[in-house]
């Protein structure tokens, strides 16, 4: 038999991606916390990408006439964030406004720039508890 805890949050700091952690930090590090503003997709994403150093590389290798797309780090990265919003439990870490599609019906998300997200209360306390 599970405990109550396992039953309240049935998601812990280490059952996401690293990605996601970085991408949830990255808007903890924004100060977007269920109570303030929205912030651009675009925004979390360029400042996670910051931080990983994870754009320099793939403008270096576009210098160097490799053909590795630096939109495409930006869009698995939006990727990871469409996931964390359309979380199929009942616990959702990210709260959005705007066009974030329905996976089920195949119908598109808009683009980082015209969508908005923040984290939800429940994903600021597991932050706030590592």
């Amino acid at each position: 038999m599970q405990s109550e805890d396992k039953l309240a949050n049935p998601h812990t700091w280490q059952d996401y991606t690293d990605r996601a952690r970085g991408l949830m930090m990255a808007l903890h590090q924004l100060q977007q916390e269920h109570d303030r503003k929205y912030c651009k997709c675009s925004t979390v994403i360029l400042r996670f990408l910051a931080n990983e150093n994870q754009l320099t590389p793939a403008i270096e290798s576009t210098i160097a006439n490799e053909f590795v797309e630096p939109d495409r780090i930006v869009y698995d990265a939006y990727h990871v964030i469409l996931g964390l919003y359309h979380d199929q439990t009942n616990y959702r870490m990210l709260g959005g406004q705007g066009n974030f599609g329905t996976p089920s019906r195949g119908y598109p998300s808009a683009l980082p720039m015209f969508t908005e997200i923040r984290l939800t209360q429940r994903a600021q306390k597991m932050i706030s508890e590592l």
